[in-house]
């Protein structure tokens, strides 16, 4: 999971061209290729889209192949989309049951089937950006909505009959751009170094903005770092070793291919600069958690379709709403978001009572959500987000959720798995050997894979 930038578009002479992280050409679509049911992440979307990341990827082959991309919006930009969608010509709107396509991830691609099913998950917008293209938007609402917290706000664009080309990618963010007003333009290593500091201050709970947008960026950058680093502590932040702003990306999972740790794929994340005390400290006992025995039957052939199919423990909705893939559910009823674009682990010193066990290190991703195990159901709200809390006082705390997004990586961060029986332990190495894995961070997957003391 180390830091990944595309190749850089340098400025001429003069400095009239932004420095991008990406370029928006056949290298960057072929990483699209290559990267599968997992897709490539384009670093773009100014103030409009979250965490600047529109996330492309292929479905299907051939004549029956389509292009997708997937965004969430920033809540300050919903009303200018909700508005321009809404006076859209053939406007579907969806309350509550709305279809899926059935589809099923096959050596490391995404294939639709020829059938579909329904997904309680609140009121969808639906519409026709041009004959090949369509859009679906759950917007941000208030109080009382039927769609899921986490799902507010998520957007998807699917481009049908597609070639493969860099040109359908510039089309596409065209249409979000005049169509739905969606700022698309890539960013630069300034927008994603703002990002990363804003993403600190959320992650610390420091009540620091930078509040003079008039400014330059440059400017607003080093004041933000300064300021930031000063409430940690640590003085200025571009002085500190750890510092990092760039953007990480879990393995690219393609055994098929042969590509099981040589590349990236997926959802970036990036990491807190100040959790190593921590690690070494009051969480140098801690594991993260996910609990299958307790929770369903036939332990090990779940575990061991993971493995044979994404190798990555997936959120809901990424299993559901964008993957149409609810066989690989590990626990979450069927029709249920649960956690939403988050995956649950519970934080503990004891690890043998659980089914999947996370090397701690994973703890250092800032995506996550602490908060305290209460009796509530697993759907993400505002209440619950609030009440987080930091990782470090977790100790203290008798029981601990923490909730990644979108996914996490087997390949990446799995210590061991625990099983009941000889025949689980059988079924999930059968698995990891008909994907070509062998071991896991240097680990023999026999070695990962125990029975349960």
């Amino acid at each position: 999971m180390k830091p990944v930038l595309d190749s850089v578009a340098v400025a001429p002479p003069g400095g009239s061209r932004p420095n991008y992280v990406q370029r928006l050409d056949a290298a960057w679509m072929n990483r699209v290729h290559r990267s599968g049911w997992q897709g490539w992440t384009l670093l773009a979307g100014g103030e409009d889209v979250m965490d600047q990341a529109v996330l492309f990827w292929e479905e299907g082959k051939g004549s029956h192949r389509a292009l997708s991309l997937s965004l969430r919006l920033r809540r300050d930009s919903n009303g200018k989309v909700y508005d321009a969608i809404s006076t859209m010509p053939g406007l579907q709107i969806f309350p509550g049951s709305i279809p899926y396509p059935r589809k099923q991830v096959v050596a490391g691609e995404v294939h639709p089937l020829d059938r579909q099913w329904s997904l309680v998950s609140g009121t969808a917008r639906d519409a026709h950006l041009d004959p090949h293209t369509r859009v679906r938007y759950f917007p941000y609402e208030g109080p009382g909505s039927d769609v899921p917290f986490s799902a507010q706000g998520s957007l998807t664009l699917i481009r049908e009959g597609a070639r493969g080309m860099v040109d359908e990618v510039a089309s596409m963010l065209a249409a979000l751009t005049s169509s739905l007003r969606i700022d698309t333009r890539l960013s630069t290593g300034l927008d994603l170094e703002l990002l990363y500091l804003r993403k600190l201050a959320w992650a610390r709970r420091l009540n620091v903005h930078d509040d003079d947008p008039s400014r330059p960026l440059a400017d607003r950058v080093a004041r933000l770092r300064r300021t930031l680093g000063g409430a940690l502590g640590l003085g200025d932040l571009a002085e500190v070793r750890r510092y990092d702003w760039r953007p990480r990306y879990g393995s690219n999972y393609n055994p098929w291919a042969a590509a099981v740790g040589t590349g990236e794929a997926g959802w970036p994340h990036w990491h807190l600069l100040d959790m190593e005390e921590a690690l070494q400290g009051p969480l140098s006992r801690a594991w993260l958690v996910h609990d299958l025995a307790s929770r369903a039957p036939h332990v090990g052939d779940r575990v061991a379709r993971i493995i044979r199919s994404t190798g990555y423990l997936l959120s809901s909705e990424e299993r559901w709403m964008r993957l149409g893939t609810p066989s690989q559910s590990i626990y979450m009823p069927q029709g249920a978001l649960g956690a939403g674009s988050y995956v649950p682990m519970g934080l503990t010193e004891d690890p043998e009572k659980a089914t999947l066990v996370f090397h701690r290190d994973l703890l250092r991703r800032m995506d996550h959500l602490a908060v305290p195990r209460v009796e509530r159901a697993e759907a993400l709200s505002p209440q619950i987000v609030g009440e987080r809390i930091a990782l470090e006082t977790c100790r203290a705390t008798p029981e601990c959720d923490v909730y990644f997004k979108h996914s996490v990586s087997l390949v990446d961060a799995l210590a061991r798995i625990n099983t009941d029986s000889e025949s689980d332990r059988a079924k999930i190495l059968d698995a990891f050997r008909a994907v070509g894995i062998r071991r896991l961070r240097g680990v023999p997957v026999e070695n990962v894979v125990r029975m349960r003391a």
